[in-house]
C-alpha cells in the first residue's frame, strides 16, 4: 500500500465523473476487527486492511459522525486515500483530534470509521474511448471513545441491563456508562430481528421492542469490546 499522489487523486475524481456506469464490488477487503474502541489517553488504534483479491483498488478511509454521514468525527485517519494493491495488507492509523475534549467525559461516545474501496479503472480509461464509474463498497465499523475513570467495567455491561414490560412493549434500561450493542435477543426463544430494529442502548438510555401478549423470558447477549459475544442473560417478565 503506498501513498497516492496528488495527480492521481484527482485522475480517480475525474474517473468518478463520468457518465457511462460500471459496477463493481470491493471483493476480497476486509478488516481485522468489526469494532474500534479508542481509550482516552491512548496515541493511536490501527485497523489492518487485506486485499485478498487479485485487483488494484483506491481505499479512501474516514471517521464520521453517523453510518450515513459525511459529517466527519474528531479523529484523523492516515492515510486518508492510498493505492490498495492486490493480495496485500496495510494499516490504517486512526489519531484524535483536540477537538476530542468537546465530548462528555462521564460515558462514551459513539463515531463510524469507513474504508471504501473503489476499482482502479486507470487500464481501462486509458484502453477504452468510454470513460466508465467504478463504484466501490463502503464498509463501516463503530468507533466507541471511551474516556478514562469511567464507572464500573464494560465486560459487565450485559448483566447490568435492566428489562421491564410497559405496554405491548420491552423496555431495556442501560445504567451504565457503556454503549450495549446487541448481538441476540429472544422473546420466549423467539428471535427479534435486530438488523430490522434498533439494536443499541446508548449510556444512560432505554431502546423499546414490541411485545404481542403477556410478556415471558426474554434472553439476551451483547457484543463485546473485541468482537466476541457475551454470556447469555435471562430475565422474566410479566
Amino acid at each position: 500500500m503506498s501513498i497516492l499522489s496528488k495527480s492521481t487523486i484527482n485522475s480517480m475524481f475525474f474517473l468518478l465523473s463520468m457518465v457511462t456506469l460500471q459496477t463493481y464490488a470491493a471483493e476480497g477487503i476486509s478488516l481485522d476487527r468489526n469494532r474500534i474502541v479508542y481509550t482516552q489517553g491512548n496515541d493511536s488504534e490501527v485497523v489492518t486492511v487485506r486485499n485478498e483479491s487479485k485487483h488494484l483498488y483506491l481505499l479512501q478511509a474516514g471517521v464520521v459522525t453517523s453510518p450515513d454521514g459525511n459529517i466527519p468525527g474528531p479523529f484523523w485517519v492516515t492515510p486518508p486515500i492510498v493505492r490498495f494493491d492486490a493480495k496485500s495488507q496495510d494499516i490504517l492509523r486512526i489519531s484524535q483530534r483536540e477537538d476530542i475534549l468537546n465530548l462528555p467525559r462521564d460515558r462514551e461516545s459513539v463515531f463510524y470509521f469507513f474504508a471504501n474501496a473503489i476499482p482502479d479503472q486507470s487500464d481501462n480509461a486509458k484502453k477504452s474511448d468510454s470513460a466508465r464509474l467504478a463504484i466501490g463498497i463502503k464498509t463501516v465499523i463503530k468507533l466507541f471513545w471511551r474516556p478514562k475513570g469511567l464507572t464500573g467495567s464494560s465486560d459487565k455491561t450485559a448483566q447490568s441491563l435492566k428489562v421491564s414490560r410497559h405496554g405491548n412493549s420491552i423496555v431495556f434500561y442501560n445504567p451504565t456508562p457503556y454503549y450495549a450493542s446487541f448481538a441476540l435477543i429472544q422473546l420466549n426463544d423467539k428471535s427479534i430481528d435486530i438488523d430490522k430494529n434498533p439494536s443499541m442502548i446508548s449510556p444512560y438510555g432505554s431502546l423499546s421492542f414490541p411485545c404481542a401478549g403477556h410478556g415471558g423470558v426474554i434472553r439476551w447477549r451483547l457484543i463485546t469490546d473485541y468482537g466476541g459475544v457475551s454470556d447469555a442473560q435471562v430475565s422474566t417478565v410479566s
